[in-house]
Formats: C-alpha cells, sequence, structure tokens
C-alpha cells in the first residue's frame, strides 16, 4: 500500500465555485458544505467521494481520507453502502 495521500479535497460552500470542476453550489443552509475529494478516480478507477453535511471540516477531512486510504488497499465502495467502524476523534 502506498500509505499516501495523493488526492484533494475541495470544501465548497455557499456561491463558491470548486477550484478543479467550477461548479458553484447554492443555496445549502447556512454552515453546510460540499466537501469532496478529486484524484481518486483518477488515481484508482473508484468513484471520488462526497460529504455535504453541517459538520466539522477536521471530521469530514477524517471521514474523507479513511474512504481514500481503504480504497487505496483494495476497498471498493458503491452507493448506498454503509460504513459504521470510522471513527473520528
Amino acid at each position: 500500500m502506498k500509505n499516501e495521500i495523493d488526492w484533494i479535497i475541495h470544501f465548497v460552500v455557499n456561491d463558491a465555485a470548486c477550484d478543479c470542476c467550477g461548479k458553484v453550489e447554492h443555496p445549502f443552509p447556512e454552515f453546510m458544505c460540499n466537501a469532496h475529494t478529486h484524484g481518486i478516480e483518477e488515481f484508482y478507477g473508484h468513484p471520488d467521494f462526497q460529504i455535504v453535511l453541517a459538520m466539522d471540516q477536521d471530521i469530514i477531512g477524517y471521514i474523507l481520507n479513511e474512504l481514500g486510504v481503504r480504497v487505496q488497499g483494495g476497498a471498493k465502495f458503491k452507493a448506498g453502502d454503509e460504513i459504521d467502524d470510522i471513527i473520528a476523534n
């Protein structure tokens, strides 16, 4: 396993354009963001991940990176999968 994070995470909030795809999100409820990865699909052939929640950015980053590391190790996820063993401190 590479043990290297080679993807990026973008946090997009109301009316801010994503640096990679240029998509502008609005209107989110106050304090909500669209956090998503870029590079997991490109490097690992697995769809990128997205979280749209009002949640602490550190926790969102931890969750997205944990999913990415699992994909690096060979895990495959699909829409609707429930993942209940990620614990963010």
